[in-house]
């Protein structure tokens, strides 16, 4: 009975050796900065290795091997890890992952727009997409349409096209009037303007009438007062019966 209680003492101090010694040790790896040790003996690496120390993938795995003695001694190599499964070494560890801790993000990775991430860890975020030189507006830039290389705060918005062209948040703004299909006569300053992409009538153009004696071209036809020769005096009676009148121009008849 003694030696059996003896034997419980013995192991109740000892475990509790081992756990204080665990908890140290576990509080010293915690705060070293670099680890130096030996890597890979049989192949020819004899000289320790300081290695910067960065909180690795498994961290309690990594200090339960660091408390054992079984770090680069075959069991795991902390210092080229890929975290996140994808196949690629995080670039701290000489890899080219440039974040190890999502799947989605490795060289060669289809490179996904505005998405925040660099998929395929070349360029950082792919931004301009139509390669103009302007980050699009759903990257927090000023390309209205990044699918489209003509269209950039730099572009000229001249083109009747129903497309805001120069991203300044109006359509077809920079778009000049054209002459009207009919500018004869007083049609002469009629125009047509640029609406939804098409150029139509202005809405303030001379609509022609019908001539009239006053030296214009009243409808636009292409002759001044035409069609207007003669016609009857305005007194017929006696010897003035078939009297006529013609048109003078501004003057009248």
């Amino acid at each position: 009975m003694k030696r059996i209680l003896l034997t419980t003492i013995v192991l109740s101090i000892i475990l509790s050796v081992s756990v204080d010694t665990f908890a140290a040790r576990a509080k010293q790896i915690k705060k070293s900065k670099p680890i130096i040790t030996n890597t890979f003996p049989w192949a020819g690496r004899t000289k320790p290795v300081v290695v910067p120390f960065r909180k690795p993938c498994n961290y309690k795995q990594y200090l339960w091997d660091q408390i054992h003695g079984r770090i680069y001694l075959g069991h795991r190599d902390y210092r080229y890890e890929d975290c996140d499964g994808d196949g690629e070494n995080s670039i701290r560890d000489g890899g080219t992952d440039c974040n190890d801790n999502d799947d989605d993000v490795f060289v060669g990775a289809d490179e996904i727009p505005y998405d925040g991430k660099d998929n395929d860890c070349v360029d950082g975020d792919l931004v301009d997409v139509d390669g103009d030189g302007f980050d699009s507006v759903l990257a927090g830039g000023t390309d209205c349409d990044d699918n489209d290389a003509l269209i950039n705060p730099d572009a000229s918005d001249t083109t009747c096209d129903n497309v805001d062209n120069d991203c300044s948040g109006v359509v077809d703004d920079g778009v000049a009037s054209i002459p009207a299909d009919n500018t004869n006569g007083l049609c002469a300053s009629n125009i047509k303007v640029c609406v939804a992409g098409e150029f139509v009538t202005a809405e303030s153009n001379y609509v022609p009438v019908s001539e009239v004696c006053d030296g214009l071209d009243n409808d636009c036809a292409g002759g001044v007062d035409d069609g207007l020769i003669s016609r009857l005096a305005a007194n017929q009676q006696g010897a003035c019966s078939g009297n006529i009148e013609t048109c003078e121009g501004a003057l009248g008849w």
